[in-house]
């Protein structure tokens, strides 16, 4: 009796064990952390993650400073969270002049490889000139140069992916076929493509490759060697196929958030574009199982969504419980990769299940508070803020007098009792040359993990201490 009683338990507690173990193989799980920068990714890469992430203070919007010059800095974590660095540089964009340049960078990982196209361009007195570098690495690798274009048109410099170990890339925008480089092995072929094909951008899923021209998009079966089918595709557009030949098209209107963008698919049983009813909020787009992985409207914010293609209807796989980064990844697991904005203003990078995650919802709330009201400027007239925030927090802050801004900056910061520092204006020294003490007003702009700025006014004391002589 006592054994079958004791057989009895130990199933019941296997099973419980079991449960619990399974269980957390579903749960979203945070694997390392991005800086507020975070411009792309995270996508699967070797054990863990890869992203792109502009070296910023606060992250970087359009205009960063006079030049517009933005650092990147291509990071990697492994299965453990432990982050290394791939690749790091600068970015320009400068505008209105007589001699300007863009530049930027796009990266691609999958579980074998990493790649990295830096891509400028420059103009003066109407002459326009482009060229490319390209990296890749293997998992625990940094980025190494594979191959440096330069000069005439920029057309087909930008078009490259990776799948598996390999990188796949044509010969410098050159018609007629892809290199294809296994990074695991140094082992490099030909991929035969038509002899006029001229890819402007690439995405390679399994044996199939889908490359866009000047007026359709192609997706080529490189086991067959033939064009399986081509739709037509005017403009600009960002593209994704699956493993089974299924395309995703997105074309984004910058003109309007998540209004004017399109999505469409198409199929190797169904080669012709059909629209989705959805309301795209990002370029980004991941083809799953018979599913379209985008961002997409769930107000007040955006969420990871999933549309069926053969029945048109969306469900979500994440939700707007904090901002998304701009993008995510999928993997052939059934897993899927995101970023989600904590309070410090940087992101937690996560990992889920497309097929449904028990997404931890966290709190969109960050508490901050000011733990004194009395403030201190030192000799190079900063005034140090010391503030309360348990999560971390992140915003601007101002301090005023009658109306008049006397210093404002923003701020960030992991917490639980960060002093945050800020620089004081002409009129703010002026105020503390005439008087060591004065009483101001501090406005505190902490925003919440989904950006919502929840504004704070306290009447402190400001005290100017070692302070020098000058403006």
């Amino acid at each position: 009796m006592w054994r079958v009683a004791r057989t009895a338990w130990l199933i019941v507690l296997i099973g419980v064990v079991a449960g619990s173990v399974v269980g957390e193989a579903d749960a979203a799980r945070k694997l390392a952390k991005a800086g507020p920068g975070l411009d792309q990714g995270p996508f699967f890469h070797g054990t863990g993650l890869a992203w792109n992430e502009t070296d910023c203070e606060l992250g970087c919007g359009f205009e960063v400073d006079a030049q517009n010059v933005a650092p990147f800095e291509i990071r990697a974590a492994d299965a453990r969270g432990r982050i290394s660095l791939l690749d790091r540089g600068e970015t320009s964009n400068v505008c209105c002049t007589s001699a300007a340049s863009f530049e930027e960078v796009e990266v691609r990982a999958s579980a074998g490889a990493v790649a990295a196209l830096r891509f400028s361009e420059h103009s003066f007195a109407g002459d326009v000139s482009s060229s490319s570098i390209l990296k890749a690495a293997a998992p625990g690798a940094v980025l190494r140069r594979v191959q440096a274009c330069g000069g005439g048109s920029a057309y087909g410099q930008a078009a490259f992916d990776v799948e598996g170990s390999s990188l796949f890339y044509p010969d410098c925008g050159q018609a007629g076929g892809l290199r294809e480089l296994d990074l695991a092995t140094g082992v490099a072929k030909t991929v035969s493509l038509p002899a006029d094909a001229r890819p402007a951008a690439l995405s390679v899923a399994g044996r199939f490759v889908a490359y866009s021209t000047r007026d359709e998009l192609v997706v080529y079966d490189r086991e067959a060697e033939r064009v399986a089918y081509a739709v037509e595709l005017k403009g600009f557009a960002n593209f994704d196929v699956g493993i089974d030949g299924t395309v995703a098209v997105l074309k984004a209107d910058p003109g309007y958030y998540c209004g004017g963008s399109t999505l469409s698919w198409a199929s190797v049983t169904e080669p012709r574009l059909e629209f989705l009813p959805v309301r795209p909020c990002s370029a980004h787009v991941e083809v799953g199982a018979g599913e379209i992985l985008f961002l997409g409207e769930s107000l007040p914010d955006v969420a990871l969504k999933a549309v069926n293609v053969r029945r048109g209807d969306t469900r979500t796989v994440v939700p707007a419980r904090a901002a998304l980064g701009p993008d995510f990844g999928v993997d052939g697991a059934g897993r899927v990769s995101y970023g989600w904005l904590n309070c410090g203003g940087g992101y937690d990078l996560m990992i889920g299940r497309v097929d449904g995650s028990r997404v931890t919802r966290p709190s969109p709330r960050c508490p901050l508070s000011l733990s004194s009201r009395r403030l201190s400027s030192d000799r190079q007239g900063q005034v140090r803020v010391p503030l309360r925030c348990a999560r971390g927090c992140h915003g601007t802050v101002a301090l005023r007098r009658e109306g008049v801004v006397l210093a404002r900056g923003p701020f960030a910061a992991e917490g639980p009792r960060p002093v945050v520092r800020v620089p004081l204006n002409s009129g703010g020294r002026r105020l503390l040359r005439r008087s060591s003490v004065a009483r101001v007003t501090l406005a505190i702009g902490g925003l919440d993990r989904r950006r919502v700025a929840r504004p704070r006014k306290r009447a402190v004391v400001l005290v100017g201490r070692g302070r020098r002589r000058g403006p």
